[in-house]
């Protein structure tokens, strides 16, 4: 109604000033940003002395997304008038391009003259901590939130800084605090989630990012943490994970703009290639594209043509290397799903396979739109995707036996996945040891006297029942030591949290070594296990990427076996390698294999001398092995997908 009125006024009254400038405030309220920029426009033209229209226009601009023009409106604002609230803007503009210095002059000249301003004095906070000066950030933070108590936002932000800083327990409570001034703001019960999780609350912070998805659905961030965080906690059942996935596949899927029906590819001729394409934001130096490009050059252009769909922010060398072992490369980054689905659809490509799931920057989105007529999950997400238009989930029969698979299932393939099951039967993934490891070290309990037992997962991994029982193991062996190395681990109160929760099984803080650095080399991060005997896995969410580098810096991992895929990666591992004897059938027998492994140094350190090269020499490593077990399954899940009238010889490899 406002803006009608005004159209009609300025319709009569065509230089009005006021009247512009008060249909842009209207419009830009009501988020249309180009028709307030054209209001504001206006008004500056009719009167360009004042600084009032060209920061309003700055405004619109920098919320549209045009922060070049903004910035021109902005030092226009300030040639006609030294305000504070100009200075504001301007700073806020530049750190949008990233100009951090010129933008912290701007926001330090605007609380010079309006102090009591606690917008400033946040945003001040958020360009600090963009810079990693945390705190710094923190006493902006408290400023802002002693200018206004009732300033939510800057409650959130004080407890994003503190997080920073390893202080969950303070962020905590500030992420509560702005719950109680606004009970439904998304960013405070999100932060909070991944809070709790760092402090190990695994069913509240589950709780929270339900919340956050209901309050924000469009935002996918809340159902990731969601998924994900389900994975590492016990309190969830094999059948709960399972629907929330289910649940969220069918919502999705239902929400996605369907493409137009596209031809199906041509079958390719007999012997000819099929197209495979790869879906991934990690095809880079992150455990996926180490573990892709350990065998991608081993794959046979005669049987398949390899197309990676890449969405990756940072490349770098593995990224490199990865496009020097495909046949084409696309970058999607930059494209929307429905523009990469119909670059998919151009590029011909039978099958479509996501190595993300519902990690950072996937792009499920993609496969939702089924741009491909075989579509399939692997390796980089360790449970189902719940997506209807995904078909198959790459896996072995270690991690998803099939004599576990109950009849009524048998079509679906797995009790625990929406997808049906291809199964390589040598190990679900290839393994190529880091050219910058260390050489494997001397038994550290020959030279100690004691054995020390050790991990290096995420100590999100770490659950109540993990401690329990390591505690069991260090209470049997009084003499033992455990050794766990995190980048957490570098903040005090991780620190303090790991021995307290030891502490309540009568561990002393002397047997708990603790260790943590914010960055370190892969070599002196594998050089812990120089100082370890034995490594201990976790459950439920059992390690991959880790046991792997244990095993090759020679360093056995007992493994517990589970119900689903995520716990049991460590008993395929194991069992690929011919360490079978490590392998724990229940949480008792799990201690007592690790005591039983810790009384025989002599076999420990034999095994130790040979782990390197036993690893190499067995499926784990063979990368032309595992290759052509791929090439054979993609060529299965291509002749399953034919309709029933076709007809086609055996897969080939």
């Amino acid at each position: 109604m406002a803006e009608q009125q005004l159209v009609q006024l300025l319709k009569r009254y065509n230089k009005f000033m006021p009247a512009y400038e008060l249909l842009g405030a209207v419009r830009a309220q009501s988020g249309n940003l180009a028709g307030a920029a054209k209001c504001f426009k206006k008004a500056v033209a009719l009167a360009p002395a004042q600084w009032a229209g060209h920061f309003n226009l700055g405004n619109a601009l920098k919320q549209s997304g045009q922060l070049d023009q903004a910035i021109i409106s902005f030092r226009a604002a300030l040639q006609r008038a030294d305000t504070g609230q100009a200075h504001n803007g301007l700073a806020s503009a530049l750190q949008a391009i990233g100009e951090y210095a010129e933008a912290e002059q701007h926001y330090r000249k605007a609380i010079a003259l309006m102090p009591e301003a606690a917008e400033a004095h946040n945003n001040l906070g958020t360009l600090l901590k963009e810079q990693e000066q945390l705190a710094q950030a923190e006493d902006c933070y408290r400023q802002a939130i002693h200018l206004n108590p009732r300033f939510a936002t800057a409650h959130i932000n004080l407890g994003n800084a503190l997080s920073g800083l390893g202080r969950f327990a303070e962020a905590k409570q500030c992420y509560h605090d702005a719950l109680a001034l606004q009970p439904d703001l998304p960013d405070a019960h999100f932060n909070l989630g991944n809070t709790l999780v760092e402090l190990g609350q695994l069913s509240e912070a589950v709780a929270c990012f339900k919340r956050c998805w209901q309050l924000h659905p469009e935002d996918q961030r809340n159902l990731r943490n969601l998924l994900f965080t389900m994975l590492y906690c016990p309190d969830f059942s094999a059948a709960d994970i399972l629907a929330a996935h289910r649940e969220w596949g069918n919502w999705f899927q239902g929400r996605v703009d369907a493409l137009p029906p596209v031809r199906r590819p041509e079958r390719p001729a007999n012997g000819g290639p099929l197209k495979i394409g790869l879906v991934s934001p990690d095809l880079r130096g992150h455990a996926v594209g180490r573990f892709m490009a350990s065998w991608l050059g081993h794959l046979d252009p005669q049987q398949l043509h390899v197309t990676a769909y890449a969405n990756v922010a940072r490349p770098d060398a593995t990224t490199d290397h990865l496009r020097s072992l495909v046949a084409e490369w696309r970058d999607i980054a930059p494209l929307d799903d429905a523009q990469a689905a119909r670059q998919v659809i151009s590029d011909g490509i039978h099958i479509l396979i996501d190595l993300a799931g519902h990690t950072a920057h996937s792009r499920l989105g993609l496969l939702a739109r089924r741009p491909a007529p075989v579509q399939i999950s692997y390796l980089g997400y360790p449970a189902t995707t719940g997506l209807p238009s995904v078909d198959y989930r790459l896996t072995d029969p270690y991690t998803d036996p099939p004599s576990e698979l109950s009849s009524e299932l048998a079509d679906n393939g797995s009790p625990h996945t929406t997808e049906r099951l291809l199964r390589l039967e040598t190990g679900f993934s290839c393994f190529a040891g880091p050219d910058d490891a260390p050489p494997v070290a001397a038994l550290p309990a020959l030279s100690n006297g004691y054995v020390t037992f050790g991990s290096l997962m995420n100590t999100i991994k770490i659950t109540a029942q993990v401690i329990e029982r390591w505690a069991m193991i260090l209470h049997r062996l009084p003499q033992a030591r455990l050794l766990i190395q995190r980048k957490t681990l570098r903040f005090a109160e991780a620190r303090q949290r790991l021995w307290d929760d030891f502490a309540r099984h009568d561990i002393a803080a002397e047997r708990i070594l603790l260790e943590g650095q914010a960055q370190m080399d892969a070599a002196t991060f594998l050089s812990a296990y120089d100082r370890m005997d034995i490594g201990l896995d976790t459950f439920p969410y059992a390690g991959h990427t880790t046991t792997c580098e244990s095993l090759w810096m020679g360093v056995p991992m007992v493994t517990l076996t589970g119900e689903t895929f995520v716990s049991r990666v460590g008993v395929s591992l194991l069992s690929v390698v011919g360490l079978t004897d490590w392998i724990a059938a229940d949480q008792d027998d799990y201690v007592e294999i690790a005591v039983a492994k810790a009384g025989n140094l002599p076999a420990l350190a034999t095994l130790r001398n040979a782990l390197r090269q036993q690893v190499m020499d067995s499926p784990l490593c063979d990368a032309t092995g595992f290759a052509a077990h791929f090439s054979w399954q993609m060529q299965l899940a291509w002749r399953q997908s034919q309709p029933q009238s076709d007809s086609e010889s055996g897969p080939t490899g």
